[in-house]
Parts: C-alpha cells; sequence; structure tokens
C-alpha cells in the first residue's frame, strides 16, 4: 500500500528531529562539562573540555539538517563569547551562521556581539531583510560601545 504524501513528510521532519536534539544535548552536555569543578579547577582539564566543544561544533556543522538550525549557531556564538574566542574566529563564524540561517533574527544579534567590527554592516543587513528589532537606545550604545 501507498503511504499518503504527509506520511513522507512527518517521517523526514522526525529523521531530521532525532538528529538535532541529540546534537542540542551534545552542545549543552559540553557546556556542563566546560563549568563542572573539575574543569574549573585544572586549567588542563579545562582547555582538553574546551577544544573537544569547538571540536564538536565544528563537525556537527557539516550536517545539513543540522547547519540550518539558528539554536545550534547561538550556542557556538555564545561559547566563542564567553571564552574569548572571537577575535580568532568571530568574523568566520558570524559569516557562516548568516549564510546558513538568514532568517533568523536572534542569530544577528548574537553575529553583532561576536564580530563587533562589523555592527554597521550587520545593520545594513538587519534593515535590507526589513527583520525588526525593538532595542531601546541603551542597548544600542552598549552594542556600538
Amino acid at each position: 500500500s501507498e503511504l499518503p504524501h504527509w506520511s513522507i513528510c512527518l517521517r523526514s521532519v522526525s529523521n531530521h528531529e532525532q538528529r538535532l536534539w541529540p546534537t542540542i544535548a551534545g552542545c549543552l552536555a559540553g557546556r556542563a562539562r566546560l563549568y563542572s569543578t573539575i574543569c574549573l579547577n585544572d586549567s588542563t582539564a579545562r582547555t582538553a573540555a574546551l577544544n573537544r566543544l569547538v571540536h564538536f561544533h565544528n563537525n556537527i556543522f557539516r550536517v545539513p539538517d543540522i547547519r540550518c538550525c539558528p539554536l545550534v549557531w547561538r550556542l557556538y556564538m555564545l561559547l566563542l563569547r564567553e571564552e574569548g574566542l572571537c577575535e580568532k574566529k568571530g568574523e568566520t563564524v558570524y559569516h557562516e551562521s548568516i549564510s546558513s540561517c538568514p532568517w533568523a533574527r536572534s542569530v544577528y544579534i548574537d553575529a553583532a556581539g561576536i564580530a563587533p567590527q562589523l555592527l554597521t554592516q550587520i545593520q545594513d543587513i538587519i534593515r535590507e531583510k526589513d527583520l525588526r528589532m525593538h532595542v531601546t537606545p541603551e542597548e544600542l550604545n552598549i552594542l556600538r560601545g
């Protein structure tokens, strides 16, 4: 018997979810490991956990279904910002995240945090795409400063 078209669509969505949720769980587990007491007390363990988490993110972005998930990009940008890795990878991650998730306004906001030198370019892209954001003048000054 033939399956209805909607069943095929549901099956493909569930396959996508089967890959996405373990990936998000892996990101969060890596962040928890990074802030565990062992890593906080031992700099070698912390460096190893950080390198493992960055490598994990680099590997998961090779999967097309996961590459287009804004939450995973936001977790990666949060990691870069918290660990001070923005100078090395900020601009590259900005371009990759915007090309993978051009519809997600949260990615643009987080990108401004990791690549502040590109703030005017980010603002121009937001205007071009008609993505509306409600920002107070104080928040705008913080982003600019």
